[in-house]
């Protein structure tokens, strides 16, 4: 018989379809959601298969798309009954999770108390915790974005981007820290550190968004130069330096828990462009 549960907080509906897979009875192969209810049995708005082909590999391969997983010969498919935020809270407690404490250290029932989602959610948007992990590089991407387009503004001159920059760094390494009780430094560097040798999927992830991240600060540093505000130098190097001093001062200020070497970071990356000093972070905001 069909059972519906819907006590999920994220609106999950489970569906549980026994499937006797030896049994010929059982010809209809589900595709859609939605069913009808017809006796003892289900209805679904599919293609019909003989006995022959209708195997167990068969249904893996349909399924392929869908959640689920086979208990018992019970086949349990994994539907969404309505708007739910299961998603965001597991990639937000994700985020939280690996920044506080460590990729690692993590088990799938953690993340899921921290994201207060069962873990049937956990299993309709996410195959393993790994891939958890990639997803929520991607999440604090897009929340980090729009901040660095705005501090590195086309409207602003290069090297006060690169000021502001510096500042933003400092400020929310602070902000955060308030919020945490500690200081946390940067999560891709914390996450990649720590799994470069084990996790190549993640540690590719992590090591693509660096990467775009200091591409902002080449595009500024090649500005700069054009426009005559430093000396001819070789904007790739000078990007890469600058922006293994911005990372490294912020595992530093982690390790610590001081924010006090973020404070050397404009005084540094002036040093390295061959200028006496950056512009002030007041004339970078009135910008």
């Amino acid at each position: 018989m069909p059972l519906w549960i819907d006590e999920y907080p994220d609106r999950l509906q489970l569906v549980c379809i026994f499937l006797r897979v030896h049994i010929p009875a059982y010809r209809e192969v589900i595709n859609e959601s939605s069913a009808v209810k017809l006796g003892t049995q289900f209805t679904f708005n599919t293609a019909r298969f003989t006995d022959a082909l209708f195997t167990l590999p068969l249904v893996f391969s349909i399924f392929q798309e869908k959640r689920f997983t086979l208990l018992n010969s019970q086949l349990y498919i994994f539907t969404m009954g309505r708007t739910s935020t299961a998603k965001k809270q597991l990639l937000d407690a994700m985020v939280d999770l690996m920044w506080e404490r460590s990729y690692g250290s993590l088990t799938i029932d953690v993340i899921c108390e921290k994201a207060d989602v069962k873990k049937g959610s956990f299993y309709y948007f996410f195959k393993s915790k790994l891939e958890l992990a990639v997803a929520a590089m991607d999440h604090i991407w897009i929340d980090f974005q729009p901040v660095l387009d705005g501090v590195f503004s086309a409207s602003r001159p290069p090297l006060e981007r690169l000021a502001l920059q510096m500042h933003e760094c400092y400020t929310q390494t602070k902000e955060v820290a308030e919020k945490h009780g500690r200081v946390l430094g940067c999560p891709y560097y914390n996450v990649g550190t720590e799994v470069s040798t084990i996790e190549p999927e993640l540690i590719g992830k992590v090591n693509q968004l660096l990467a775009r991240l200091q591409r902002y600060f080449e595009a500024a540093i090649t500005e700069a130069i054009a426009n005559g505000d430093i000396a001819e130098i070789n904007a790739k190097e000078a990007a890469r330096i600058i922006f293994n001093l911005y990372e490294g001062m912020m595992a530093q200020a982690r390790m610590k828990n001081d924010l006090a070497p973020l404070k050397d970071l404009p005084t540094a990356t002036a040093r390295i462009l061959g200028i006496a000093q950056l512009p002030s972070v007041q004339e970078a905001t009135r910008s």
